[in-house]
């Protein structure tokens, strides 16, 4: 005879009574199939929320991330701005020292600007506007490339403005001599013939001994009595300028003698063909003679300095 059933006989510890359990065999295995189908649900369900919870947490990372990534992004571009206005205002310092330097006073008179200097960029572009058109790596590589044009061009103004500060102690730019011009360059009536004669440089009215500077760094090429002129000195400033000092009373250097500016040179007189103490007193280019008011301050020092 088949068997459809089992039974379960518990004995209980506290009574000697057993007790006994049918179970019929399908509804055992039914019971079976579903608490095993009810198992795998549960687990499923667990793995489910298990990479729900994984995924929400990668997607709040992401957020994190995305948001960190905005500001970090934010910063930069303020930082952008930032330097551009600061390659602008060093655009603009570089652009005022060039204007400053070709207006310089003192090379333009004497004609040492040259005229071989070339250049420029090759692209002419407003900063500020090329760089609100351009994406933020474009915006960060043209600061850069613009940064080191102006690292160069300044570079450059640098050596040129050494080199103009190296001529400005070379070039004239001091009165030899505090006094009123008593006799101006150009045409004049000649105070000996009473004729039109060219004269070829500055009387500077001045009491007798007074100190004569030297307007620049120079070297003495001459010192001695020279006809007209009386006691003559002429200074070698470099780049082809002289100048020369009459009628002077004694010298107070040699030929050969190096000198600076502010040196004194010797003293005022009237040696030579002269009608009473002053300091004539001329600046030449290439032995052409200049007017010397275009190089000398616009006041003379007063007779206290």
């Amino acid at each position: 005879m088949k068997k459809n059933a089992l039974t379960l006989i518990i004995v209980p510890e506290a009574s000697s009574r057993l007790h006994k359990l049918r179970l019929r065999l399908p509804g055992l295995y039914a019971f079976s199939a579903i608490a095993l189908v009810a198992l795998l649900l549960l687990a499923g369900l667990g793995i489910a929320y298990t990479r729900m919870a994984l995924q929400t947490a990668g997607y709040s990372a992401l957020v994190e991330e995305n948001q960190a990534l905005r500001i970090a992004n934010k910063n930069l571009e303020v930082a952008t701005r930032q330097l551009n206005s600061k390659i602008r205002g060093l655009e603009n310092l570089s652009n005022r020292i060039h204007e400053l330097m070709e207006d310089d006073t003192w090379n333009n008179r004497l004609g040492l600007v040259g005229d071989t200097g070339i250049g420029g960029s090759v692209e002419d572009y407003p900063t500020a506007t090329i760089l609100e058109e351009l994406d933020l790596q474009e915006n960060i590589d043209l600061v850069w490339t613009h940064a080191a044009e102006i690292e160069t061009d300044l570079r450059f103004v640098e050596e040129v403005a050494e080199r103009r500060a190296d001529q400005l102690l070379l070039t004239p730019s001091l009165w030899p001599v505090a006094g009123p011009i008593r006799s101006s360059y150009g045409r004049r009536r000649d105070p000996f013939t009473g004729e039109s004669k060219m004269h070829r440089g500055l009387d500077i009215g001045a009491l007798y001994g007074t100190e004569v500077h030297a307007p620049a760094n120079a070297t003495v090429v001459l010192a001695q009595r020279q006809a007209a002129y009386g006691n003559l000195i002429v200074l070698d400033h470099g780049d082809g300028i002289t100048t020369r000092y009459g009628h002077l009373a004694r010298f107070n250097v040699k030929k050969g003698d190096v000198i600076e500016k502010g040196d004194i040179i010797g003293f005022v007189g009237s040696t030579g063909r002269s009608t009473g103490p002053h300091l004539h007193y001329e600046v030449r280019l290439e032995d052409r003679t200049l007017n010397p008011r275009n190089y000398l301050p616009v006041d003379p020092p007063s007779l206290a300095d």
